[in-house]
């Protein structure tokens, strides 16, 4: 078969001939038989194009040029090459599969605005296909060539296909950083409908990606766009969703602001649903800021507009807020909003929102001393399918909480660090502050120190990018506590101002008592028992007044130091016996333990006996064993009990001996 694929035999070809060859040059690929007879001009020109050499059959129906023909084709006027480009699109784009390679060609053709179009419907198939990545760099390309007279009706639909594509597949990150490219393209920063949808789907793949506070900001800025789209009823929805997800993220100046956008909007456009909710974000934001009249003023007006409309999921979310609102008023005793909310959930079919009232129920309760209610709540929130995710989190931090508390701490670690994934996942601040005074917690039930000061610290990390004027009040009392009790002023002083700031500027009763307690710990410290001691009473009469039960325990237990340290014996056994009393009612067995050690420590009248005397046959049996150096888990073997079991004895056995590590227990045994 003769070879005349050469440059030199380029201009004897018939312009049928140059033009198919300049198209064969121009894909990547073979062709099949139905496509090279569709852009072959005459049937003929294709057997003489074999004849010569210049095309071959590498498999039986595909054709393409041979390995030395395409160096020629540079010979092919501009004009021929975009002929050829248009020809193969148009033969390409009938077939939605190749609609890529089919864009590329009419945009080298010359029709930019066919090719962004061709280039849009690809990426849309993308989505459809479940191919995130692939739907990303079409959508990336449509956006580059769409002309400006295009709807934007089709973007919209486009982008939000892709949101959900990209969330489905969990490729958030790659989508975000497309849509904000895309958004901050000068030449699209006109078109608002598509900029207010693009940043719904913006915030929507942030949130997925627990970025919560920046998809706020994202909802913000679609609000602004979908005002000049005539959109004010979309606006006011975006603001209410800002509001609402930095309120959870203790962010309330921000939302206060919001709030009071989206009511002004919602009324103005007649959305008494919207009006409704964004009245209920902000009298939530007031409550938990410790304006608690104007909070529950302003979630009375919310339920008002939500009857007034026959709303019952809105009335439902009212009535729910306001039992939030009750407990950031330390009303930890009153679960009657709680209740209600609940009841009329079941009335009018709103599961969801019964649920979201559930896992708030479960913490109060907690926070009351009503453990075994609170349990049975938090387990069904925690294991009920169709459950919200930030109800779930509540009920397995609750769950965890009790569990440490009552010396379960292998079980009650890994629920609390459950809870605080989740917490995060779903945007809830407070779980993040419950968290990480959990963990101290159990750090210091199981005698390590050094971990319990990490994860305080942590805890006032996080709390300094808040605005949280309540959830950090537990933990931060512990801290001084803790800190007061190893000596180091510097940190409990550092952890005791934000408690006086916040009482001083929410009024708070729980504020207040946590205040006198941060500053009893620093007399203490600085050896004047005496003026600990009425700072310690005022706190204990505010804490009793709203049954906060770890704490009236725990501050009894100090205020009995401090009895003892004025040479007041017979007072501090009144005192511990109490905090000995309530313990044991609760099951919180760590602090039992703690005011047993300190009755049996602090009463001069007790004849001097071996160490082992206060332990129970078990203890003994355990002590043995911790005395000859074994582990934990060595000593649940040779006993037969479980590993959790010994780790509560073993911390039972610490705080008896008044010993902060197992080697100095070992030591006193021996002795």
């Amino acid at each position: 078969m003769p070879h005349l694929c050469e440059p030199r035999h380029w201009p004897n070809l018939t312009a049928g001939r140059q033009a198919l060859l300049t198209a064969l040059a121009l894909h990547d690929g073979a062709f099949p038989d139905a496509t090279l007879a569709a852009l072959a001009a005459n049937p003929a020109d294709v057997d003489q194009l074999v004849a010569d050499g210049w095309i071959e059959e590498t498999t039986p129906g595909q054709w393409q040029l041979v390995p030395a023909a395409p160096a020629v084709i540079a010979l092919a006027p501009w004009s021929m090459r975009r002929e050829a480009h248009l020809a193969l699109a148009r033969q390409l784009g009938r077939n939605p599969q190749h609609g890529a390679r089919a864009a590329a060609h009419y945009e080298s053709g010359g029709q930019p605005d066919t090719a962004g179009r061709l280039w849009l419907a690809t990426a849309r198939l993308c989505c459809r296909h479940h191919q995130p990545a692939e739907a990303g760099r079409a959508f990336a390309e449509a956006i580059r060539l769409l002309p400006d007279g295009i709807p934007e009706d089709e973007l919209v639909v486009a982008v939000h296909e892709f949101g959900a594509c990209a969330a489905l597949h969990r490729q958030s990150p790659d989508a975000i950083e497309l849509l904000r490219t895309w958004r901050n393209r000068p030449d699209w920063a006109g078109r608002s409908l598509f900029q207010g949808h693009a940043g719904r789907v913006l915030a929507d793949l942030l949130a997925r990606d627990s970025r919560h506070v920046a998809s706020a900001e994202a909802r913000r800025e679609a609000a602004r766009h979908f005002l000049p789209a005539g959109l004010g009823g979309d606006a006011a929805g975006e603001l209410l969703a800002a509001a609402t997800t930095l309120v959870w993220a203790l962010r309330f100046s921000a939302a206060r602001e919001l709030a009071d956008e989206a009511i002004a909007l919602a009324r103005q456009h007649r959305r008494p649903d919207l009006e409704s909710q964004a009245m209920a974000a902000l009298g939530l934001t007031l409550g938990m800021l410790g304006e608690t009249a104007a909070g529950r003023a302003t979630l009375e007006g919310a339920l008002d507009v939500a009857l007034a409309h026959r709303l019952t999921a809105q009335a439902a979310n009212a009535y729910r807020l306001m039992g939030n609102v009750d407990d950031y008023a330390s009303c930890y005793d009153d679960q009657t909003a709680f209740r209600k909310a609940i009841g009329y959930c079941a009335r009018h079919d709103q599961p969801m929102i019964a649920d979201l009232c559930r896992g708030c129920l479960s913490y109060s309760l907690f926070r009351s001393g009503r453990w075994n209610e609170a349990l049975k709540t938090a387990r069904l929130v925690s294991r009920k399918p169709g459950v919200p995710e930030s109800s779930r989190a509540a009920g397995i931090m609750v769950h965890g909480l009790i569990r440490i508390m009552r010396g379960e701490l292998r079980p009650g670690v890994g629920l609390v660090e459950q809870g605080l994934l989740l917490g995060r996942s779903s945007g809830l601040g407070a779980v993040e502050l419950y968290a990480w005074a959990a963990l101290a917690a159990a750090h210091e039930i199981s005698q390590r120190p050094d971990d319990a000061a990490a994860c305080y610290r942590r805890l006032m990390e996080y709390w300094l990018t808040t605005e949280d004027r309540h959830d950090v009040l537990p933990g931060f009392c512990a801290a001084v506590a803790f800190f007061a009790q190893r000596g180091d002023r510097t940190q409990a002083a550092e952890f005791a101002l934000p408690l006086q700031r916040i009482a001083a500027l929410t009024g708070s009763p729980e504020a207040i008592a946590s205040a006198h307690c941060a500053t009893a710990e620093l007399k203490l410290l600085d050896g004047k028992p005496a003026a600990a001691i009425p700072a310690l009473r005022a706190a204990l009469q505010a804490f009793a007044a709203h049954n906060c039960c770890i704490e009236l325990i725990r501050t009894r237990l100090r205020l009995a130091a401090a009895l003892l340290a004025v040479g007041q014996p017979d007072d501090a056994r009144v005192v511990l016996r109490e905090a000995r009393a309530r313990a044991v009612r609760l099951g919180c067995r760590p602090l039992a333990a703690l005011a047993s050690h300190a009755l049996a420590a602090g009463n001069p009248r007790r004849t001097k006996t071996s160490p082992s005397a206060t332990l129970s046959p078990r203890q003994r049996e355990v002590a043995v064993h911790l005395r000859a150096g074994r582990t934990n888990k060595e000593i649940a073997a040779a006993l037969g009990l479980s590993v959790r079991t010994v780790d509560m004895h073993v911390a039972h056995l610490l705080a008896r001996l008044d010993c902060r590590t197992r080697t100095e227990a070992a030591a006193r045994l021996a002795d």
